[in-house]
């Protein structure tokens, strides 16, 4: 750590993602009067997650260099004070159907609120008309069509503000780190009380304004 900030800023802080090619972009918040990180510091970002400030890696992967960077997205609904984009989806009814003598099992989805019909249509296309089995989840194999389709809806229900990540380096979920995380409010308040925008900085890179 060095002497204190004399003003509030964020440092950019590059680090390898879980997956992927595209580095991800943490930002760390230092208040004025509080010591500002140095290269090897072991800081916590906005999101949560534990980043050690420092030169951007030059690899992703061993032998893949890292080109690209991608701001982190809880980092960004922290500084800013707004909600995630959250794709509103009703609670569905899952239902597993395998034609007689057939071995694909399909996947139909119904909205809760909506009355049951008796030609029930399958994520993939596929249409029952009452001439089907139910099977249990996992009995059989599944339509890939049918499962693909499905994954992509419950990923939307599951994109909810996440306030911890996962340290790189252990993969054990800290819960301490989301009481370390600087609340909105705290970022507006420091920026008023001093009269000046945040001071975005980069280890290594020149000064953003």
């Amino acid at each position: 750590m060095s002497g204190p900030a004399e003003e509030p800023m964020l440092i950019e802080q590059d680090v390898c993602p879980m997956v992927g090619l595209i580095l991800d972009r943490h930002l760390v918040f230092v208040d004025t009067g509080q010591p500002v990180p140095t290269s090897g510091d072991r800081v916590t970002a906005l999101c949560g997650t534990p980043v050690t400030i420092g030169p951007r890696p030059a690899e992703v992967l061993p032998g893949i260099p890292a080109t690209h960077a991608a701001d982190c997205p809880d980092c960004r609904v922290v500084l800013e004070g707004r909600p995630p984009e959250i794709d509103t989806v009703d609670e569905v009814i899952r239902l597993f159907l395998r034609r007689t003598s057939a071995t694909p099992v399909h996947i139909v989805e119904i909205e809760a609120t909506t009355t049951p019909s008796p030609m029930l249509i399958a994520r993939c296309g596929e249409v029952f008309d009452g001439t089907a089995d139910q099977v249990t989840a996992g009995d059989g194999m599944p339509c890939t069509l049918c499962l693909l389709l499905s994954l992509s809806r419950m990923r939307k229900r599951e994109s909810a503000p996440r306030w911890t990540r996962f340290d790189n380096s252990c993969r054990v979920r800290h819960s301490h780190c989301r009481s370390r995380s600087v609340l909105p409010n705290e970022l507006r308040y420091a920026a008023m009380t001093t009269g000046t925008a945040l001071r975005h900085t980069r280890i290594g890179d020149p000064v953003l304004h």
